[in-house]
């Protein structure tokens, strides 16, 4: 993990890349509705939630793409390890990368739109439990394409379709803290991320070591 995280805080390409991409879907968002109409706050988590999405398609492909330019996977699953950490360090590092591309970018929501939810700490803690469940499914999937030439295009396919339920529950339970309304009205979607986050931590454990075989 201490690897994945020096190399991309020295390369910066990632983050950099998915913060311009959600930056450059902000701006159109921002152009095509009126920030000051009442009704846009409506709208505002699931515009929040889509822009977060299509930065995430970089994070996605890029999330293997130094094993694959360099051909180093040979070499890191030859390592002495059980492959069930080079999942965990890799779905720990991409969950970071994911947290700092979002304080960067759901910040300027409230910039454009007037996004109050990001002052509120049950946010961040929704944020981080949406993080950890995209980041292991991301990981997995990932790990499943890497061999396939169409590698790019496959963990996308892959990704989306099986992080539906996570987003819907991203944009319920973001749109009923802002209303600010307690725990109980968005427990149930809360649960779901909770419990998907916690099935594809135990599926990589189990499934990483086998996808990246030959």
């Amino acid at each position: 993990m201490k690897k994945e995280i020096s190399q991309e805080l020295k390369s910066k390409d990632t983050l950099l890349s998915m913060v311009i991409f959600g930056i450059s879907t902000l701006l159109i968002f921002s152009f095509s509705f009126n920030p000051s109409s009442n009704s846009i706050q409506f709208f505002l988590p699931g515009l929040a939630w889509i822009t977060f999405m299509f930065s995430l398609n970089i994070g996605i492909n890029r999330n293997f793409s130094k094993e694959k330019e360099f051909n180093a996977i040979s070499l890191l699953l030859s390592s002495p390890i059980d492959r069930g950490y080079i999942f965990l360090s890799k779905s720990i590092s991409f969950i970071l990368y994911l947290l700092i591309s979002q304080i960067i970018l759901f910040p300027l929501f409230h910039l454009f739109f007037d996004f109050p939810i990001i002052k509120n700490l049950k946010f961040w803690l929704l944020v981080t439990l949406i993080n950890w469940a995209i980041s292991t499914l991301g990981v997995l999937v990932g790990g499943l394409g890497f061999r396939s030439k169409m590698s790019d295009v496959l963990s996308i396919l892959l990704f989306f379709p099986l992080s539906t339920p996570v987003f819907i529950s991203a944009v319920k339970s973001t749109t009923i803290l802002a209303k600010g309304l307690k725990f109980e009205f968005y427990s149930f979607w809360y649960m779901i991320i909770l419990s998907f986050a916690i099935g594809m931590t135990i599926m990589g454990l189990f499934l990483f070591d086998y996808s990246l075989e030959e």
